[in-house]
């Protein structure tokens, strides 16, 4: 477990009262941005860069500088004479965890430069100022003169990037935010040796992120091994490339990637309100409590947050200047901030290779705040933008309240909030429809259906449509942005359609008793997954049986 010194933090702050970094951190960011423009000039086939680019062109992305190291790993290891044809799901494991230790052996010559201190407060500055430019691409409204002038221009690349359909920022933002949040954790969980002494030495931010950017690619195809299937045969090592992956997954994900890039998970809704009412009964704060806080000029808080990237601040003080402006309880004030801090007691208790995807309240950027002995590290920025993610982490389940049926009202008011509309809709067809059918509540099934288990006992959607009923599952998997996400998404709607073919079998073979509970003749029983959002289930795996498909495309078949 990390024990990080916070006097020596102390002293770092002391000596350092200025963003001294800032310019540092700006330029590894413009370089890490051109990196990727020159993937793209090749990708795309342009001729040449804008010429205020032209003098950077040799500059790499950070999947160039991971391909390179990967390479040079697989090189040295004579890993390229290897095939897969019959490689097990525990040979590819065993590859990368290898993989990887020659990897960590570059970390460990970057790690003992430093102390753990200096390098934590290097890159949570870091996380700061992506966190600003972050805000400066998608908050319009944010006045720029509050901004250094070059994260500006940057921000104004990125604009301009996404405006004209050249790349996907969520990408170029993602992949640094991942390496960075890798980088935290390394940190807090002491993987490796640091420097026992100060050393003063500026981090080499763009190698940094670099190194880290390759762990997290390990990560990223280790979690997909699954989805490799009859492909694997197509899996390469390459002492240039570095690893290949099959072209079919890797097309998958990118078409999947273009067709929802203008998709936005739905968070509130006019019902959520209420919900957040009941949270407060139990936790004392509200997500809007947090909201007015930050919103006031930094002259009406105690707790200033614009005037640095990074605060050192007394969680007691943060606790009762919140308490005091917002008129909530101290008990409500600290379960707020403790849902920000991220490395508490759970951030510790799972110490393998997946504890950082294992769940939403371990990622930097959504609980930012680092705890010290007595003091906290804030990096101020971040903490502004993990505020956005509140109320998902709260209706996602990631914080979850002691509160009797919360689950169950979560499905109503928010996974199940299309359901409604879905029924107008399916009825304006003339279609007959029911929704929420809960089959253990009719008599007919009650006593068969109580033992069986694994097998839903409500359904969401039913519809009658040319002599087949036509049973949908609705789901909220939200959008998946990495091999991770995809995979687990995946092996749920796996795991769903084996229940629903439960169900069907149940159905039919009581098939004249569910025509008398529906009043209506029918063929066939027809199996569906909705999804709130398009989900990559369908990019990569096919079923003729059960479909999966998302609410807009649902609409459209209609």
């Amino acid at each position: 477990m990390s024990v990080l010194q916070e006097n020596i933090i102390i002293k770092i702050f002391n000596q350092e009262k200025d963003n001294s970094s800032y310019k540092d951190i700006t330029t590894a960011i413009e370089y890490i941005i051109i990196g990727r423009m020159n993937d793209l000039k090749l990708l795309l086939n342009i001729k040449e860069m804008p010429e205020q680019f032209a003098y950077f062109s040799t500059l790499p992305s950070l999947n160039k500088s991971s391909s390179s190291l990967l390479g040079s790993i697989i090189e040295m290891n004579n890993l390229d004479k290897i095939t897969f044809n019959s490689s097990t799901n525990h040979d590819f494991r065993y590859l990368f965890d290898f993989i990887e230790t020659q990897v960590d052996e570059h970390i460990k010559t970057f790690f003992i430069q430093h102390t753990a201190e200096e390098l934590l407060i290097n890159i949570l500055q870091f996380a700061s100022v992506l966190s600003q430019l972050t805000m400066l691409v998608y908050m319009i409204e944010i006045d720029n003169s509050d901004f250094d002038t070059k994260l500006v221009e940057i921000a104004n690349w990125l604009r301009t990037l996404n405006k004209d359909n050249i790349d996907d920022v969520r990408g170029i933002l993602g992949e640094m935010k991942g390496a960075i949040e890798y980088i935290v954790d390394s940190i807090l969980m002491r993987e490796m040796l640091f420097s026992t002494k100060l050393t003063g030495k500026k981090v080499d931010f763009s190698k940094l992120l670099s190194l880290f950017h390759t762990k997290n690619i390990l990560h990223q195809f280790r979690e997909a091994i699954p989805l490799l299937g009859n492909d694997r045969e197509e899996f390469k090592l390459d002492k240039t490339d570095g690893i290949l992956w099959p072209e079919r997954l890797l097309n998958a994900f990118s078409n999947y990637s273009n067709d929802i890039r203008l998709q936005k998970i739905r968070v509130e809704n006019e019902h959520t309100s209420k919900m957040f009412d009941i949270f407060y009964n139990y936790s004392h704060f509200r997500p809007d409590d947090i909201y007015k806080y930050v919103e006031k000029n930094d002259s009406e808080r105690a707790f200033r947050l614009h005037d640095n990237l990074l605060s050192l601040a007394d969680k007691d003080l943060l606790l009762l200047d919140i308490t005091l402006s917002q008129t909530l309880t101290y008990e409500g004030a600290n379960n707020l901030i403790d849902e920000f801090i991220l490395n508490n007691q759970n951030f510790y208790k799972v110490c393998d290779k997946n504890r950082r995807l294992g769940s939403a309240n371990n990622r930097l950027f959504r609980s930012p705040i680092i705890k010290l002995d007595n003091k906290m590290l804030v990096p101020t920025y971040t903490w502004l933008e993990s505020l956005n993610y509140l109320p998902l982490r709260i209706l996602n389940r990631d914080i979850l309240p002691d509160i009797k049926n919360w689950n169950e009202l979560v499905k109503q008011i928010y996974d199940e909030y299309d359901l409604p509309n879905l029924k107008h809709y399916l009825i304006k067809k003339n279609i007959k429809v029911y929704t929420n059918i809960d089959l253990s509540k009719i008599n007919v099934f009650k006593k068969d259906i109580e033992s069986i288990k694994n097998m839903p006992h409500e359904i969401d959607l039913l519809y009658i449509y040319e002599n087949s009923v036509f049973i949908m599952d609705l789901k909220n998997y939200g959008i998946q942005n990495s091999f991770s996400e995809a995979r687990k998404v995946i092996q749920k709607i796996e795991k769903q359609k084996t229940k629903m073919h439960k169900l069907k079998e149940f159905l039919v073979s009581r098939k004249d008793i569910f025509e008398q509970v529906l009043d209506e003749k029918f063929d066939e029983i027809s199996l569906g997954i909705l999804t709130v959002n398009p989900t990559i289930y369908s990019y990569i795996k096919k079923d003729s049986l059960i479909e999966v498909i998302s609410i807009q495309q649902f609409k459209k078949q209609f």
